[in-house]
């Protein structure tokens, strides 16, 4: 999308059920997954870590806090999300599925 001079879209990843690793371990994984993102292209604004076993539910509370926050930069980008709905886009060409099988 950045190449085609279009928004990027806004990635914020949930690790969930953090509960059951160890806390130590937590930084690696979520370091891990950064990697994992980044390698497919995909780099999140965020990485949340999330869990509802506190006794004053902070994990949902983060949770919301991101959700709330990415809604709100979707809605703050509408106008260019309208303009690219009228962008010509170039679309590779393909080949039928039988010719598909031919080669």
């Amino acid at each position: 999308r950045s190449s085609s001079g279009l928004l990027d879209v806004n990635y914020v990843v949930v690790m969930t059920k953090i509960d059951m690793h160890p806390p130590q371990k937590l930084e690696e994984i979520k370091h891990v997954l950064l990697q994992e993102f980044e390698q497919s292209g995909r780099r999140p604004s965020e990485i949340i870590m999330a869990t509802a076993m506190t006794e004053d539910f902070s994990g949902i509370s983060d949770f919301v806090r991101a959700v709330e926050a990415s809604a709100a930069k979707g809605w703050d980008s509408r106008s260019a999300w309208e303009q690219e709905c009228s962008t010509k886009m170039w679309v590779p060409g393909g080949m039928s599925r039988a010719a598909q099988k031919e080669v």
